[in-house]
């Protein structure tokens, strides 16, 4: 994966992924209540499990906007993979993801989708990269307006580490819900396969054009 621009912070779009949910170590308790349950479909948690998720991180979707100057999100993205960088606030031994398309106006298509550990910059830590599934599959729609969670994946993180999450989305998406503001970087790259662990920052400023 290359890079074409990264997203300065001021101005950094944390496009569709809307909440990381941890299952904790052994013994421990959640601190936010259940989290929506994933999809059916292999790698899904039980009922039990569902009652003890928490969440890691999370970000608040809004409307496709630029008030203070030129973002992606009102174009979206086509053929693109983006990435993103989140820190979270707990640990534990499972993750899913929640993907937001409460602001889309057509559904969202998710060709395919990673989680792994922040190496530098835009780079993921070399075996760390999982692939997540929804119901089983690696590819899944996310309807206009709608949330949709991933099955729980076994995955090992400690309290403050920073985890990417990586998006291919190959069909045009149209005007993105997203996050106007972020305290980490995120990045995109125009890509014809799945994402992949190495990827290089751009030294071009963030724009909204996706070529």
């Amino acid at each position: 994966m290359r890079t074409t621009h990264a997203a300065r912070r001021t101005a950094a779009t944390m496009l569709t992924a809307a909440a990381l949910t941890l299952l904790p170590v052994a013994g421990g308790e959640g601190l936010t209540g259940p989290a929506h349950a994933a999809t059916s479909g292999p790698g899904t948690s039980s009922q039990r499990d569902h009652d003890h998720w928490q969440g890691g991180w999370a970000t608040s979707p809004q409307a496709p906007a630029a008030p203070f100057g030129p973002n992606w999100s009102q174009q979206g993205f086509a053929d693109q993979t983006v990435r993103q960088v989140v820190r979270v606030s707990t640990g534990g031994t499972r993750a899913r993801v929640e993907l937001s398309n409460r602001y889309g106006s057509t559904p969202l298509r998710i060709t395919g989708a990673t989680v792994g550990r922040t190496d530098n910059g835009a780079s993921v830590t070399p075996g760390s990269l999982r692939q997540l599934s929804f119901g089983g599959h690696r590819s899944t729609t996310v309807p206009a307006g709608a949330e949709l969670t991933s099955d729980a994946l076994p995955f090992r993180t400690g309290a403050l580490e920073s985890l990417t999450v990586t998006l291919y989305l190959a069909e045009p998406t149209g005007p993105a819900t997203f996050h106007l503001i972020s305290s980490s970087t995120s990045y995109r790259a125009r890509a014809t396969t799945a994402p992949t662990a190495r990827a290089r920052r751009s030294r071009r400023p963030a724009t909204p054009r996706t070529t």
